[in-house]
């Protein structure tokens, strides 16, 4: 059989055996074995499970030479490839510089001194305009005669809606289904102190049944949190404030979809429809 150059002899596996760990041809079976810590295995995989049994076999592996031949040709391919991921970052670095440059050529470089310069201050308004500027105020943009009177209600409703909620949570706090891990810890410290500068003393367990009940309402904030007091104190103003019907019945009381159409109706301030 023709020798493969840069590779050992054959060797007898039963008085000759490798120096190096490593991958070796075999003669009798045509494949190739691992060699390692003086026991063949006929792949990586099989060293955990148990060595090869041999009765008879002939090896040979790469000389000194051709490991390093193979070294080389192995680092001339990465160096290859290296130059070719920067060659390629190099020209799309270009790319990018020069379409910004084209942009930049052909971007408006007005600036708020020539649009002044544009307008003329003696042209009179439109008819629109002059409405839209004479109009007087409502409801509760500010300005308007009721605004004081408003926000008056909205803050005492607000403190009722909260007042309500705590007092729903109060001792309701299951640490068996929510456990008090450190994130809900955190959470439930910061929801404890927003509670406290809202005017209401409750415990930290307590807190972390308010922050859970809020969490799984279908009308909880999306992007809410409680990472800190005060987006803890926007979340828990924001949700009282919005007039779900946590407010108004016992959630136990309702189901599903009875829950999320009254809030719904709440929310686009809709009445419920009346009986016939």
């Amino acid at each position: 059989m023709h020798k493969p150059q840069n590779m050992t002899p054959w060797f007898d596996a039963k008085l000759h055996s490798p120096v190096r760990e490593g991958w070796y041809d075999c003669q009798e079976c045509n494949a190739r074995h691992y060699w390692k810590d003086g026991l063949w295995y006929r792949n990586r995989k099989s060293i955990r499970y148990g060595r090869m049994i041999i009765e008879k076999m002939h090896w040979r592996g790469l000389t000194m030479t051709g490991l390093a031949d193979t070294a080389k040709g192995a680092a001339d391919r990465a160096g290859a490839a290296i130059d070719d991921a920067m060659a390629f970052i190099a020209a799309s670095n270009k790319r990018i510089a020069a379409k910004e440059s084209g942009a930049a050529a052909g971007r408006d470089r007005t600036s708020l001194e020539s649009l002044l310069a544009q307008c003329d201050p003696s042209v009179p308004r439109s008819k629109e305009e002059q409405e839209w500027l004479d109009m007087a105020p409502v409801g509760r943009e500010f300005g308007s005669p009721d605004f004081e009177r408003l926000m008056e209600e909205d803050a005492k409703n607000l403190q009722v809606n909260l007042t309500r909620l705590v007092n729903k949570c109060r001792g309701c706090y299951d640490p068996e289904k929510d456990p008090l891990d450190k994130k809900m810890r955190k959470d439930a410290v910061n929801v404890q102190a927003a509670l406290k500068e809202l005017g209401l003393d409750v415990t930290v367990k307590d807190a972390a049944s308010v922050w859970v009940r809020h969490s799984n309402s279908m009308c909880a904030g999306w992007m809410a949190g409680a990472e800190t007091v005060k987006r803890a104190k926007l979340t828990l103003i924001a949700y009282c404030a919005f007039g779900t019907d946590d407010f108004i019945r016992g959630v136990e009381d309702q189901s599903v979809k009875e829950r999320f159409d009254a809030d719904i109706r709440r929310s686009l301030k809709v009445l419920p429809p009346t009986e016939n």
